[in-house]
């Protein structure tokens, strides 16, 4: 669904959402999940695509493809993942 220049969805049973502000940010909402090593892997997933040094804690800057994005992960009432572009 659009939202003027946002775009939103969920699957079928709303379990997971995307949220996407092109060119700005893109957040991505899951159900709570049990795995304490969530965060871990996301920031280690995001090092691996920036060649960078996982950080330890969130959030987290990464610069991408001769950007700057700044990473969260929310775990309060549900999972959500975040990649916001870092003002100049």
């Amino acid at each position: 669904m659009s939202l003027g220049p946002a775009k939103m969805g969920f699957n079928r049973n709303q379990s997971l959402g995307v949220q996407i502000a092109e060119g700005l940010e893109c957040t991505i909402t899951t159900p709570t999940q049990s795995d304490k090593s969530l965060t871990t892997n996301f920031l280690q997933s995001v090092a691996r695509t920036a060649n960078a040094s996982p950080a330890a804690n969130v959030p987290f800057r990464a610069d991408i493809a001769g950007q700057t994005f700044i990473f969260q992960h929310d775990r309060s009432g549900g999972e959500a993942y975040v990649m916001l572009k870092a003002g100049k």
